[in-house]
Order: structure tokens, then C-alpha cells, then sequence
């Protein structure tokens, strides 16, 4: 076809870069005529990026100040298609939403190659470059590498999503859960060399471990809370003692032991929060 009328559907080959959906194709007179219109659009797009820019900072500072406990992951998208990008960018979000620890920032989305305006974006924001289906020119390779950009290529969006939840799930802070595994009382307190003080106790409970947290109360009142750094057995150095049985408690932080205290051993178990299997999409 030489030319084309209103209404009709065409397939237009020969474009550096993917148009993004809604832009505008103009004809002209000639190539150089095109090429300034194209040199005119390209600054002014890179404009509306520094404009963009200097604003998403602005809010990012505000955001700060109301919102200083959440962790940001910020992320520019390039997929091989405009669709793709835009389901990535909606299931990464769905993913996030799932805690209120977190927060994703999309900090620029579009189709085609990863370039080196893309990183020099990406070191203004601070932000991963994800890029999906999309190739990455050696120039934009280099200059990532050069400026510590991280640059994450996927062909399979169940990839990417694992991946980026399991960062997610990274950012997310640990949860400690305490369990009470045993008690004991405090029968007479010894003279002992490198602790000061141990106190000779019975168990009443359960079991003592050593390394574990331990309160030491007194009359209802809690006195000490910290680490059970040695536990004896006659003379030898054990990792538990069970009840009924009787034991040596040695701490190096608290050596005002008296009889009648009572010790209560704790395990702090440290778990890992997880994000909801349903937050994303996996399907999108």
C-alpha cells in the first residue's frame, strides 16, 4: 500500500522502539521532516520525565513524613508488549497489597528494549529495572552494571512474580513467637568462678535449655529477663535439664540470685511472614 484511508486497519513496520497505545502517527513530506517532528517528540517526552520526576519526589518526601514505617520497592517494568507490562504492573501491585508493611512504586512502565534513559531513571529512583520479554541493549548493560543497577530479565510471568514475591517477602519484618518450655525454682545460690553467682534450681516444669530466654521473678515481680548462658548437671555442662531434676543457672548479666525465685525458660521462635498465595494473579 503507498497510502491508507481513514478507518482502515494497517500493519506500519520499520519503528526503533514499540509505540505506546494512543500515540499519535503523523505523515510528512520527508525524512528529515520526520526526524525533527521525532527529535521534538523525544524532548518533549524527556521533559515530561523530569517533570515527573521532581514531582514523584515531592510526594515520595510527604509519604515520608505520614508513612515512615512501610518499605518501597520501586520498579521500572519494559515488557516486549504494552498488555504484558500492564499485567505485571497490576499483579506486582495485587501482591503488595496484601501486607500494610508494603508498598510498590511503579516508577515508569512501557514496551520495548530496557535503554539507558531507563537507567538513568532507575538511578534517580533508586529503582529495579523488570524487564519481561524484552531485550536489553549492551549499552544499557554496561551502564547498569557501571551504576548498580539491578536488572531482572523473566520470560514467564509465574518467574517474575515468584521472584519478586520472595523479595517482597524479604522486606516484610520477622514475627517472634514465644513459647514457655519450662520452670524452676531457685534452691540456694553458689559462688562460681567467671559467673559470680549460679543459682542451684529444681525443675519444676517442663525443661531449662541453655541459650534460651529466661524471666527471673521474684514475689509475682518480673527482676531480669535475658539469656540462661549455662546450664550444669553435677559437673558437666548440659544443653537441657528436665523436670524433676535439679541444675546449676548461670548468667553473666545478673548475678543477684535469691532463693524462692523462680525461673521461667522461653524459646523465641522466629517466623517468617508470608504473603498471601491469593494476593496475585498468577494467572494475568
Amino acid at each position: 500500500l503507498k497510502e491508507v484511508s481513514p478507518g482502515r486497519a494497517v500493519e506500519v513496520i520499520g519503528f526503533d522502539s514499540v509505540p505506546e497505545p494512543g500515540g499519535l502517527v503523523e505523515a510528512v513530506k520527508n525524512v528529515k521532516e520526520a526526524r525533527r517532528l521525532a527529535e521534538e517528540r523525544q524532548e518533549a517526552e524527556a521533559e515530561r520525565e523530569r517533570q515527573q520526576l521532581a514531582r514523584r519526589r515531592m510526594e515520595e518526601a510527604y509519604a515520608g513524613l505520614t508513612a515512615q514505617s512501610k518499605k518501597v520497592l520501586r520498579a521500572i517494568i519494559k515488557a516486549d508488549v504494552w498488555g504484558s507490562a500492564e499485567a505485571l504492573r497490576d499483579a506486582l501491585l495485587r501482591l503488595a497489597a496484601a501486607s500494610d508493611e508494603l508498598s510498590v512504586d511503579i516508577i515508569h512502565l512501557g514496551a520495548g528494549d530496557v535503554t539507558e534513559s531507563d537507567v538513568s531513571l532507575a538511578v534517580a529512583c533508586e529503582a529495579t529495572i523488570i524487564a519481561f520479554r524484552a531485550g536489553v541493549g549492551a549499552a544499557a548493560r554496561q551502564m547498569a552494571a557501571d551504576e548498580g543497577v539491578q536488572i531482572r530479565s523473566y520470560d514467564i510471568i509465574y518467574d517474575a512474580l515468584e521472584d519478586l514475591r520472595v523479595e517482597l517477602e524479604g522486606m516484610l519484618e520477622p514475627i517472634y513467637r514465644e513459647e514457655r518450655i519450662g520452670r524452676a525454682q531457685v534452691l540456694q545460690v553458689f559462688r562460681a568462678r567467671g559467673f559470680g553467682a549460679v543459682a542451684g534450681c529444681r525443675v519444676l516444669e517442663g525443661r531449662l535449655q541453655r541459650g534460651a530466654e529466661m524471666i527471673v521473678r521474684r514475689g509475682g515481680a518480673e527482676v531480669y529477663r535475658g539469656t540462661l548462658d549455662s546450664l550444669r548437671r553435677f559437673d558437666s555442662d548440659v544443653e537441657t535439664v528436665e523436670a524433676p531434676n535439679e541444675c546449676g543457672v548461670g548468667c553473666r548479666e545478673f548475678r543477684d540470685w535469691q532463693p524462692e525465685d523462680l525461673i521461667e525458660a522461653i524459646l523465641r521462635t522466629e517466623i517468617r511472614p508470608t504473603l498471601r498465595p491469593e494476593a496475585a494473579d498468577q494467572r494475568a
